[in-house]
């Protein structure tokens, strides 16, 4: 994760634990932190940022766990059009 972008994104509820406000629970509060700071990752390398999740959401059950890292943003080369 990018921390640098994800303070502006979440609040604490109190005791340290990091929530988003429009979630109401900490899982929704970890997902939200999760999915912000890949889009927001992805805006800082020049990305659009919904070509590069539906990409990788795409490819995402078919790639190796040794392989993940190639959907990070920096390291993200987009799958080629088909057809």
């Amino acid at each position: 994760m990018c921390p640098r972008f994800t303070p502006r994104f979440t609040l604490e509820d109190g005791s340290g634990k990091s929530m988003c406000p429009r979630f109401g629970s900490e899982q929704g509060g970890r997902a939200c932190t999760i999915a912000t700071s890949l889009i927001e990752t992805a805006k800082a390398h020049g990305l659009d940022p919904q070509a590069y999740l539906t990409d990788i959401l795409t490819r995402l059950p078919t790639t190796l766990n040794k392989d993940i890292d190639q959907l990070l943003p920096m390291n993200w080369t987009p799958t080629a059009p088909t057809g």
